[in-house]
């Protein structure tokens, strides 16, 4: 009936399962992958130990991020149902010596995509960034939904759709060079956005600061959609028409009254056709400041020193003295301003808001000095007006000052007059030149 012993045994006694594993290197930081090799009988089970407490019941583990810790002998034992014998094997897993250097990862890789950004129907980028130097032979390959793969390092999904939004894993496979033997792997989930999105709109009107009828315009900022146009309406029958760009400024008609300005618009849904119209309406409480006046200066007189006081100024009165160039720089702020002349000169004062506008027009005053006294102010010849602090040629009326380093110089044949002389200085006669003291 049985031709052989050893048939009889088999159908009595289960032969004992048949269990191959080999030993492996790995770099640090890569993934260990242990591997058994079986008869292929069903019914089987597995149970792996190894360092670092490692427990598994998979026929092929895998082992993530590889530590000194995860480096030894591991040890699997096969079961088969039925049979009362059970195999084992053991494997040694140890550190490449192709990994350059041991102390860390050498090689990585890191998976991203742009989906995110892109509507359905867009291509989408899928992109693998890996930190190889001086690795060599890199092969990549991707898996994602719906059966997806692709074996280049950056793969792009033509008309995406939803039916590919989910998790693509990237595996990078490296055969020569530094972390040789290492496989490497990444994940990214790929997401669109929501075809039916509605825009949304934000925006404010404002004022630029620097003048009191500066310009006004809408900043905005509209999310999911673009700007087809608008129009603002307000107080004292304002009406502006509005283009797409992310700044509008309002330069021929501007807001003349405060109130309430609002502005009625349409947009386009990012994700939506060009012919798909969203409406928005939103509201804004403007003040618009009253024009500031110049303000009313007068000036007092004692001697030299003159006191310049504005009113009608409701914040900052700001002088300049000379020309209005001052203006921009606060030469002062103080009120009165006093200051002492040594020239005819011209004093300015204008008008500066709380917020920093300055009134559109200046008022001025001219100090004319009667010039009783006056003193050279730069070297050069003494019928030189300029060289004088009244800007005039001294005559037999005046008490004259040559300032002390200053050198004036009476031309030839040229007579000067002057009610009294203090010489400082140096004073110097050309040919045929005098000068008479006294009225």
């Amino acid at each position: 009936m049985y031709r052989n012993l050893h048939q009889l045994s088999s159908y009595f006694f289960k032969e004992k399962p048949a269990l191959l594993i080999s030993n492996t290197t790995v770099c640090l930081g890569n993934t260990i992958y242990l591997r058994s090799s079986t008869d292929g009988s069903t019914n089987s089970s597995f149970s792996w130990q190894g360092p670092d407490s490692f427990r598994s019941n998979v026929e092929n583990p895998i082992i993530v991020n590889a530590t000194n810790a995860k480096l030894g002998i591991y040890t699997v034992s096969l079961t088969r149902t039925g049979c009362p014998e059970t195999s084992s094997a053991t494997a040694t897993v140890s550190l490449s010596s192709g990994c350059g250097n041991t102390g860390g990862n050498i090689c990585s890789i890191s998976a991203s995509n742009d989906g995110y950004l892109k509507c359905p129907g867009s291509l989408v980028s899928l992109n693998a960034y890996s930190n190889s130097s001086g690795a060599s032979n890199l092969y990549y390959y991707w898996a994602g939904p719906n059966g997806f793969t692709a074996n280049t390092q950056n793969v792009t999904i033509n008309n995406a759709t939803s039916t590919q939004i989910g998790y693509y894993t990237v595996t990078m496979s490296v055969t020569g060079g530094t972390c040789n033997g290492g496989v490497y792997t990444s994940q990214t989930l790929l997401s669109l956005k929501p075809a039916t999105n509605t825009p949304t709109f934000s925006g404010n009107i404002s004022r630029n600061i620097g003048c009191e009828d500066g310009n006004f315009y809408l900043s905005r900022n509209i999310s999911d959609g673009t700007m087809k146009h608008y129009i603002i309406t307000g107080p004292n029958g304002f009406v502006y028409y509005g283009k797409s760009s992310y700044y509008d400024y309002f330069y021929s008609n501007k807001p003349s009254q405060s109130g309430t300005y609002t502005i009625n618009g349409i947009m386009n849904g990012e994700c939506q056709s060009s012919t798909t119209d969203f409406s928005f309406s939103q509201s804004y409480n403007l003040t618009i400041l009253s024009r500031l006046q110049a303000p009313t200066i007068s000036n007092a007189q004692e001697g030299q020193t003159i006191t310049f006081t504005g009113s009608g100024c409701s914040n900052q009165i700001n002088w300049s003295v000379g020309t209005m160039t001052g203006f921009n720089y606060n030469y002062t702020t103080a009120n009165p301003f006093i200051d002492i002349p040594s020239t005819t000169t011209t004093y300015w004062a204008i008008c500066k808001s709380i917020d920093g506008c300055l009134s559109p027009s200046s008022n001025r005053i001219l100090v004319s000095l009667s010039c009783t006294s006056m003193q050279s102010i730069q070297s050069g010849l003494w019928t030189n007006p300029s060289i004088w602090s009244c800007g005039a040629v001294p005559t037999s009326t005046n008490v004259t000052t040559i300032s002390a380093g200053h050198i004036v110089t009476i031309p030839s044949s040229t007579s000067a007059f002057v009610r009294n002389l203090l010489n400082y200085g140096t004073l110097g006669y050309g040919q045929n030149a005098s000068l008479r003291i006294g009225q």
